[in-house]
């Protein structure tokens, strides 16, 4: 669950280690609404808390000191990234290393962890920890650890069917809206499903098919 608002106050940990090319992210932790942005690189992190380049503008191939860290990745260490009444800052092993003061919030943006879909490197989580206290929203608590056996994603992969993928690509921005379902009397699900497919920039050009379809509930 992402944070309330900007006022909310957040603890994301992992414990982890990363490989892959230098000088390319290779594993991300984000909190969304907050708009943190943890980089992970094999021999540093990055943690752009306010959304800015995070290198140097007099030396674009140096990165920024103020969100920059310099570590080992290669090798297992817990990060913490944490807020408190509008303060972040970022621990490595317990020792805080980067720090700020959050002035925006970013609304439309998930809460997660692990490789980016351009990431070319690998990442191993041993254990991930995620707590949100919020104004008028109940608290949040969320744990995962490699010991359970489960992905951290088992409640999406135990409770969510996909009927028809329509992934997004260069030339096209999918709406997966106007849809609704039906459970039926026996038990079936009835589907109605309307994927548009739009070109970029051009949403007056764009692909539209509806279908239906009943699925069965079996044991």
């Amino acid at each position: 669950m992402p944070p309330e608002s900007l006022r909310s106050d957040i603890v994301l940990e992992a414990r982890m280690r990363v490989d892959g090319p230098a000088g390319e992210p290779i594993a991300v932790l984000n909190v969304g609404r907050l708009g943190l942005t943890m980089y992970v690189l094999r021999d540093r992190i990055l943690c752009d808390f306010r959304r800015g380049a995070t290198t140097n503008a007099a030396h674009p191939d140096l990165p920024r000191v103020d969100v920059t860290h310099r570590v080992d990745m290669t090798a297992e260490h817990r990060l913490r990234l944490q807020t408190s009444k509008g303060r972040m800052w970022v621990a490595v092993d317990g020792e805080t290393v980067i720090h700020g003061v959050m002035i925006k919030e970013w609304p439309l943006e998930d809460t997660w962890f692990g490789r980016p879909g351009d990431s070319v490197g690998e990442a191993w989580f041993r254990d991930v920890n995620y707590e949100s206290a919020n104004d008028t929203e109940p608290p949040f608590s969320w744990s995962w650890t490699g010991r359970s056996g489960r992905f951290p994603d088992q409640y999406v992969i135990d409770h969510m069917l996909e009927i028809q993928p329509n992934p997004p690509g260069a030339d096209k921005r999918p709406d997966n809206g106007y849809s609704s379902w039906l459970q039926l009397p026996g038990g079936d699900i009835f589907l109605s499903i309307t994927p548009i497919a739009m070109t970029t920039g051009q949403w007056a050009t764009c692909t539209r098919r509806a279908f239906r379809s009943t699925i069965s509930m079996k044991g």
